[in-house]
């Protein structure tokens, strides 16, 4: 996941990096926020865009952890068996 707020000057490497991976064969999520800057969720963690920037990294790693425990189990159960 990468994450880019509208308003950063630096937004361009976030876009490149996400092309970057995506090249390499990668699963990219990109969220791009618009109207705030550079660490607006640093600045003012309460402010609704915040909220949900939050909200989205906190559902995308939730999800990877959940595969990763599905792969994980999937694999304990086949070296049981073997």
């Amino acid at each position: 996941m990468v994450c880019m707020a509208e308003g950063d000057h630096l937004r361009w490497r976030g876009k490149a990096y996400a092309a970057a991976a995506a090249r390499a064969g990668k699963e990219v999520e990109t969220v791009e926020s618009a109207g705030v800057g550079h660490v607006f969720y640093l600045l003012d963690p309460d402010m609704d865009e915040a909220r949900e920037m939050l909200a989205r990294i906190a559902g995308f790693v939730n999800g990877v952890a959940g595969r990763n425990r599905a792969s994980s189990e999937r694999d304990g159960a086949a070296a049981t068996r073997a």
